[in-house]
């Protein structure tokens, strides 16, 4: 987890991980979580880094996996719509 920075807006919250996600000023974003992950990186971190698995409020691999198939439409979806709403703001600038 992490403190939210100071001025920084929630946007997500979490039970295990309060502060999932936030926006700092017009152009930053930070998040806990990984909207971009697919079941081969799961496979992959779960495998490499099994002892994670161990860790207080960690899901088994089995719930991750569940978890992935259940949700990953729906995330992807609100990730492009993020990404395409940050990229038409004009926040973003290739040139930085």
């Amino acid at each position: 987890g992490f403190e939210m920075p100071v001025g920084a807006v929630p946007l997500a919250r979490g039970s295990v991980f309060p502060n999932q996600a936030f926006r700092y000023s017009d152009r930053i974003y930070g998040l806990q979580f990984h909207p971009e992950i697919t079941r081969d990186m799961i496979e992959l971190w779960t495998t490499k880094a099994a002892e994670q698995l161990e860790l207080p409020g960690a899901h088994s691999r089995d719930r991750l996996l569940y978890d992935h198939e259940r949700y990953s439409g729906a995330i992807a979806q609100w990730l492009n719509q993020f990404l395409d709403n940050w990229l038409e703001s004009g926040v973003y600038s290739s040139a930085a």
